[in-house]
């Protein structure tokens, strides 16, 4: 219900902007007081206020007492008085603390009422789980397999890297340790998402999903070299980012902790070369420029040409194009994934879900195809049944992704005046 919002913002600045004003009656009125011999901090001012706000031009009269002597206040310029007043709290400079009281009594009214509000919205947001569950059901209880796999996955792997530390490949496996879990991370935020009907912003994350698994198809393919340059790289950037914040005025890092982290940024430049200053330097040395050399400045999208795109154009795949429109400010982004004869969707969705569940399940099973590789074990026969099985896996996600989404046309088609859930 939005405009309970609008009418608590109406309603609160409506009793801020009173009682405001009142305080600027209030000091007009003593000051008439004054001008006439009377005490003012004596008088009934809160009950002259009151008879200003019944709408009376009649005088207001004190019949005074044996301290204070009767009193008339003519009014009839009252009725111009109150928008003057309001004027006021501009121009007398009190605007930021009437700004302040106004907010504080907005967030409270907000406070008070948002039980109503939390459950108008649970309830909403329950019957949009409940329609993109039963529309999408299929293709997202296979994306939750698959993501059950793959932490199944990555626990064996872990527990396997963790035995032969310090053996051939231990760089690699360690490196890919962390990416692969940073990529569960991603991959359950998508899945979040994507129940919830957020395909534009599930979609944004798969950019994340796939610079992670072309890294790690890059590592891979170069060994332990790669693996530990890419370990090592943490150290500059750290560095890097802890300059670019102490630069926009954020709080001073202890000089004992700064000194550090500057040491360790220096020494690994001074062990892998000055292309290791750079974003991607790690990958400098296993990358050629045009001249044959070290390419000293690589981009991720020659770390994707040199491993996945054997046969195919250089550079990202297109879903990563697509998923980085969804990240970015331009004007691809913020129409979203629906057609645009909808309007700009500014919630939850029950279409656009298919190319987040394609791209995002393809990632997740090629990286947990790659730890099989980097498995220590000698069961061969293992690994090539569960990269089948996970390969297998994202291939009925995006039929049945694809299958949905075609439903889902159909019935606006049908019934294009059926409201968006």
């Amino acid at each position: 219900m939005p405009e309970n919002l609008t009418r608590l913002f109406k309603e609160t600045l409506e009793n801020v902007i009173d009682d405001a004003v009142d305080a600027l009656l209030a000091a007009d009125i003593r000051r008439q007081l004054a001008g006439q011999g009377v005490d003012p901090e004596s008088a009934h001012v809160d009950a002259l206020i009151r008879h200003i706000r019944a709408g009376t031009t009649e005088d207001f009269t004190w019949e005074g007492d044996a301290e204070d002597p009767a009193v008339t206040l003519n009014l009839n310029h009252v009725a111009d008085l109150i928008q003057p007043l309001v004027d006021r709290i501009d121009a007398e400079g009190i605007r930021g603390a009437v700004t302040d009281d106004y907010a504080s009594s907005l967030i409270a009214a907000l406070g008070e009422d948002w039980p109503n509000q939390r459950a108008h919205e649970d309830e909403a947001l329950a019957d949009l789980r409940g329609h993109v569950t039963e529309t999408w059901d299929r293709p997202l209880t296979l994306f939750r397999i698959l993501l059950t796999c793959s932490r199944e996955c990555f626990a064996e792997f872990a527990a396997a890297s963790r035995r032969s530390k310090g053996e051939e490949g231990s760089s690699v496996r360690e490196a890919l340790f962390y990416i692969y879990g940073r990529m569960l991370r991603t991959t359950t935020a998508v899945r979040i998402l994507l129940e919830h009907g957020i395909a534009d912003e599930a979609y944004a994350r798969c950019r994340t999903l796939d610079e992670l698994r072309v890294v790690a198809s890059f590592i891979s393919e170069h060994g332990d070299e790669a693996g530990r340059r890419y370990l090592d790289h943490d150290a500059v950037m750290l560095w890097k980012n802890l300059k670019k914040e102490m630069a926009w005025g954020a709080e001073a890092v202890p000089k004992s902790i700064r000194c550090r982290i500057e040491a360790n940024s220096r020494a690994a430049i001074r062990k892998h070369g000055e292309s290791f200053r750079h974003d991607y330097g790690w990958a400098s040395k296993f990358l050629k420029n045009r001249r044959g050399g070290f390419n000293e400045h690589p981009k991720l999208a020659q770390l994707a040409g040199a491993t996945l795109s054997s046969g195919k154009p250089q550079g990202h795949h297109p879903f990563y194009v697509d998923s980085s429109l969804q990240v970015h400010a331009g004007i691809t982004g913020a129409m979203g994934l629906g057609p645009a004869s909808e309007g700009l969707p500014v919630g939850h969705s029950n279409r656009g879900l298919e190319q987040p569940l394609i791209w995002a399940s393809q990632c997740v099973a090629a990286a947990s195809t790659l730890l099989q590789a980097h498995l220590p074990s000698r069961d061969a026969i293992r690994k090539i049944v569960y990269t089948a099985a996970l390969t297998k896996l994202a291939e009925r996600i995006t039929e049945e992704a694809t299958a949905c989404a075609e439903a889902v046309e159909r019935e606006m088609v049908r019934d294009p005046l059926t409201p968006e859930r």
